[in-house]
């Protein structure tokens, strides 16, 4: 717990903010009360003009994040495709030589 001279100028503080909210609020109705309908409406229309540049920033985002995971699905297909291929040729058996057969070897360790 704090010191008395804490807890002191906490609740100073808190009534500080009390004070400083309740005046807000005052200003902001009377403002409220003193606003035209034009106003009003001009407000709505700013308001409605920033929410439609909002949904299509989200709808922008959401189509590049889709774009982005269906590629990287799309690049996980082929390797699995290739992995698959690369066992069946491990198990049939055949014959690899050369650096391409290193590293493919090297794959199929890794996946095991």
């Amino acid at each position: 717990m704090g010191s008395a001279r804490t807890k002191r100028k906490n609740l100073q503080k808190r009534r500080k903010r009390r004070l400083f909210a309740a005046i807000a609020a005052e200003i902001q109705a009377s403002e409220k009360a003193q606003q035209t309908p034009e106003q009003e409406e001009l407000e709505q229309m700013r308001n409605e003009e920033e929410r439609q540049r909002t949904h299509e920033q989200w709808q922008e985002a959401i189509k590049k994040s889709t774009t982005a995971f269906n590629k990287k699905r799309k690049i996980l297909a082929q390797r699995q495709q290739l992995i698959l291929s690369l066992r069946q040729v491990w198990r049939d058996g055949y014959v690899l030589a050369g650096p391409v057969a290193n590293w493919i070897l090297l794959m199929l360790q890794q996946m095991q």
